[in-house]
């Protein structure tokens, strides 16, 4: 039974190392699957380079530091220059071909049903706005949006 269990546990831990990157909702099951087990704490937590992370916090914090180190240029032997060189590229050329619209407005009513559609009970951003501020106040904030947006839009600057 024992090594039934620390089968099953080492499978989660190999699915979260491997099959995290893409999908939040399922790094998330798997880690509360992962952290609660099959109701017995079989050494609990998350192994990550060799230590184990229990705490929520701790894994998030593993979880930004590899999405951090993925995103970040690198001067190790796997690290593909060519491959961001041509990302780059791709990227330059395609804003070089950007320009901004006078003529462009985004209206009220445009950013009023765009709020409509965004659901509730979701974590807000480094803002600290979240989804039911915009919900509940769209009546009033659309008409500031639309225009922020317009400026954005005919400008090509986007603050930050």
């Amino acid at each position: 039974m024992r090594q039934c269990a620390d089968r099953y546990m080492a499978e989660l831990d190999n699915k979260l190392e491997h099959d995290d990157v893409h999908d939040t909702v399922s790094f998330w099951k798997t880690v509360n699957t992962r952290q609660h087990g099959s109701g017995s704490n079989l050494g609990g937590g998350i192994q990550c380079n060799g230590t184990t992370y229990r705490s929520r916090e701790d894994i998030v914090d593993q979880w930004a530091k590899y999405f951090t180190d993925l995103y970040t240029p690198s001067n190790l032997h796997d690290f593909d220059a060519e491959w961001e060189h041509y990302v780059k590229q791709e990227v330059d050329e395609t804003f070089r071909g950007l320009s901004p619209d006078q003529d462009v407005t985004v209206s009220p009513a445009l950013v009023a049903e765009c709020i409509k559609t965004l659901s509730k009970g979701k974590a807000c951003g480094p803002d600290n706005i979240t989804h039911e501020h915009l919900l509940y106040g769209k009546d009033i904030i659309a008409y500031h949006l639309s225009q922020l947006y317009t400026v954005m839009l005919r400008s090509g600057i986007i603050p930050d």
